[in-house]
């Protein structure tokens, strides 16, 4: 696991182990509780399901930031463990194929209302929803240029430089986007420079070759999954 830690994570470890001190005392004077019994066995499976909250993300990216994935507060954690059990048993390929399953319109629009809560995206919603409507036509060509300039200008508006700028710092606190540094797979590849004209297809949204022209094979599923992911 990754050595940095979550604050919100770290909090609720603290009050576990708090618990966990709580109930051996009380075993000393309530040795056969049964009640006691069943609170302790609750706090085990608590400690159980952070743990693993607290490794999933991490895996996860470990094995897929480099592709153009990353895992984010709002993602369901469920799907981290079915790719991560599919990557273990089927490899990169097929556990990819989840994650695309996963960015589907259908499910994907069930969680646009996360974005609600940040002001620089709400000011965006509009171009949002208009990207989301021609992802459900499968209009690849207009979703990608348009996810990637909503993105650029509210990372401009939140820290005064565009995602793909050099020298900017995505240190957002608490949240598992940054807490491992998986962040600056994703800005290399938007900060990628791409000078030669290209027709053949991409899998990875440049920001630089799609929104100058040069990177003329885009339009695909992989590349707009991705955008969203971003």
């Amino acid at each position: 696991m990754c050595e940095d830690k979550l604050p919100t994570l770290e909090y609720l470890r603290e009050q576990i182990e708090n618990g966990k001190k709580f109930f051996a005392i009380c075993r000393e004077f309530s040795p056969s509780n049964q009640d006691l019994g069943e609170l302790e066995d609750t706090l085990v499976n608590m400690d159980t399901q952070l743990t693993e909250l607290e490794n999933l993300p991490f895996k996860f990216n470990n094995i897929f930031s480099e592709e153009g994935w990353i895992a984010h507060d709002t993602m369901d954690f469920n799907i981290l463990k079915l790719v991560l059990e599919k990557y273990e048993k089927c490899g990169f390929d097929e556990a990819e194929s989840l994650i695309i399953e996963y960015f589907d319109p259908d499910n994907l629009e069930k969680r646009l209302f996360f974005l609600n809560h940040v002001e620089e995206l709400r000011l965006r919603k509009k171009f949002i929803d208009f990207a989301m409507e021609d992802y459900k036509l499968q209009k690849y060509h207009s979703v990608i240029p348009m996810l990637l300039m909503i993105l650029d200008g509210a990372v401009n508006d939140a820290l005064g430089k565009g995602l793909h700028a050099k020298g900017i710092e995505m240190n957002a606190w608490d949240t598992i986007t940054t807490a491992d540094g998986s962040i600056n797979e994703i800005k290399k590849i938007f900060q990628k420079e791409r000078k030669k004209t290209r027709d053949e297809p991409i899998k990875f949204p440049y920001r630089n070759g799609i929104l100058h022209g040069r990177d003329l094979g885009f339009d695909n599923i992989i590349v707009a999954a991705k955008s969203w992911c971003r």
